[in-house]
């Protein structure tokens, strides 16, 4: 996990306001009413250690 929030940090660290974290506010799609659910930190995790076993068996 902690990979892919250096790679998030270093991609959006102009773009976001907490780049390298997991967003933990609400956002919204300009234009739009639509509202982006929150991240599910635990599915998050959880396809992490999958992709992490596929590649190292």
């Amino acid at each position: 996990m902690d990979l892919v929030k250096e790679y998030n940090r270093i991609i959006f660290e102009s773009l976001c306001d907490k780049p390298g974290e997991i967003r933990s506010y609400p956002v919204r799609i300009t234009g739009t009413d639509y509202k982006l659910g929150m991240p599910a930190i635990g599915k998050i995790e959880e396809v992490l250690q999958l992709a992490k076993e596929i590649d190292h068996p």
